[in-house]
């Protein structure tokens, strides 16, 4: 699978929060940027979470 074939979606952080269970349900590797406030977070597979400044 390449980059542009992988699920994209535009939402704000709470309603991903509120969701998170339909999102997670999408993919179970999942990554959220905020180039903005410059932060991203990803949630892996295994259960691990990581967050990175930019």
């Amino acid at each position: 699978m390449n980059l542009f074939q992988e699920c994209i979606m535009e939402s704000k952080l709470d309603k991903i929060l509120e969701f998170f269970d339909d999102v997670e349900a999408v993919s179970p590797n999942s990554w959220f940027y905020c180039p903005l406030d410059g932060w991203v977070i990803e949630i892996y597979h295994d259960g691990s979470i990581t967050l990175g400044l930019i």
